[in-house]
């Protein structure tokens, strides 16, 4: 049986295990989700995937020498960490605006402050990583 098949199955059971007249939402899938949002949601998670599934910080931070020599352990650098954590940090924001709007709220004021603070931050970490010479990856 296949994974997406037993998924079913079991939300199947699980919902037939709720009293009577009880709904079980269903999920939209991916590309309605996307459809629904627009380019820029499709774009951010084009960008997002490409950092998550991408192999290079995994290999870097495995194997130094791909030579006869191989030298395995942790090489990252701080520029290793630049487009991970600003990911991270993106995709926080946009699934925390989604659910304020989804709540009926406006976005708050203060997020303005938070998002210069952080960006104001990444700013300075690519300064300090260009003056030191370590590369941007």
């Amino acid at each position: 049986m296949a994974q997406s098949e037993q998924i079913g199955a079991f939300a199947t059971a699980v919902g037939a295990k709720l009293p009577r007249g009880t709904a079980v939402p269903g999920m939209a899938s991916i590309q309605s989700i996307l459809a629904e949002e627009g380019s820029g949601l499709a774009e951010f998670y084009v960008l997002a995937s490409q950092y998550t599934h991408a192999a290079e910080l995994a290999t870097r931070s495995s194997r130094a020498d791909l030579g006869t020599d191989a030298a395995y352990g942790d090489f990252a650098g701080p520029s290793d960490w630049l487009q991970p954590v600003w990911m991270a940090w993106l995709s926080f924001r946009v699934t925390a605006v989604r659910l304020i709007n989804l709540s009926g709220s406006g976005t708050p004021e203060a997020l303005a402050l938070v998002d210069h603070q952080v960006t104001k931050t990444r700013d300075a970490l690519v300064t300090a990583l260009q003056t030191q010479g370590e590369p941007l990856r």
